[in-house]
């Protein structure tokens, strides 16, 4: 066989060769885990949250008035008594709920290298921004754009950098639901802010763990897919004569 037959059929096998390896690489990478089970139970415990702090403010909006109406000081040192047990009722599933949700985004971020997309930070260093002063004004809000957009379906979205509107109000919100109880400590006008605030935490909480996962799967069925038909279109490798 001469030296110019042999060429393309050098070239094919260094080429198949160099596939293979591509596909080997993919594979031993970290591996795609369902966020769908850890987003449903972000979802119900969230909710579940949520309304559990509007019950307590309707009761707690009519022990204060019972209070204020009371002339009997025993009366009202129970109801005061009460409050502070509903308060620490609050904070404790407040911590539930954010533990879960923490879970869950954890894994969220963590599927992103198995959806061929490049991160920034590492999942436990996503999770440990929400705890550490001053970074955690600004960087989970960032952490949280990038989870958004690296979850889209579509590669050319997924590997955009923009600003999502919706992980801006999430944000705007959550902090604002953390700002207005302590505000409402020095002026009681300022509850009915943190309520909506923290309302509407939870709402686009849910609805950012619903979307992202949902998003999440679809990339991932695309991705398995394409590989799929990779495989059964690649030609055999010829070895050469």
């Amino acid at each position: 066989m001469s030296d110019d037959e042999r060429k393309p059929a050098d070239v094919k096998a260094i080429a198949a060769a160099a596939q293979s390896l591509r596909r080997q690489r993919g594979r031993t990478g970290e591996p795609f885990v369902s966020p769908a089970a850890r987003a449903l139970v972000a979802i119900v415990v969230t909710a579940a949250s949520g309304i559990v702090r509007l019950i307590t403010f309707f009761y707690a909006i009519s022990e204060v008035n019972r209070i204020l109406a009371s002339e009997q000081i025993r009366a009202a040192e129970k109801a005061a008594a009460r409050l502070e047990e509903f308060a620490l009722f609050i904070g404790l599933q407040w911590a539930v709920a954010f533990a879960v949700f923490l879970a869950w985004q954890y894994r969220a971020y963590k599927n992103l290298a198995a959806l061929r997309i490049w991160r920034e930070f590492s999942p436990g260093a996503v999770v440990a921004f929400y705890f550490l002063p001053f970074v955690n004004f600004v960087l989970p809000c960032i952490t949280m754009m990038e989870l958004r957009n690296g979850s889209r379906p579509d590669p050319g979205e997924a590997t955009e950098r923009r600003p999502s509107v919706l992980v801006t109000v999430w944000w705007l919100t959550f902090l604002g639901g953390i700002a207005f109880p302590f505000l409402a400590r020095v002026q009681a006008r300022f509850i009915a802010h943190a309520i909506v605030f923290q309302t509407a935490a939870v709402i686009l909480t849910c609805v950012l763990a619903w979307m992202i996962s949902r998003d999440q799967l679809a990339r991932h069925q695309s991705l398995s897919k394409a590989a799929a038909d990779d495989e059964e279109g690649e030609p055999p490798c010829s070895e050469p004569e």
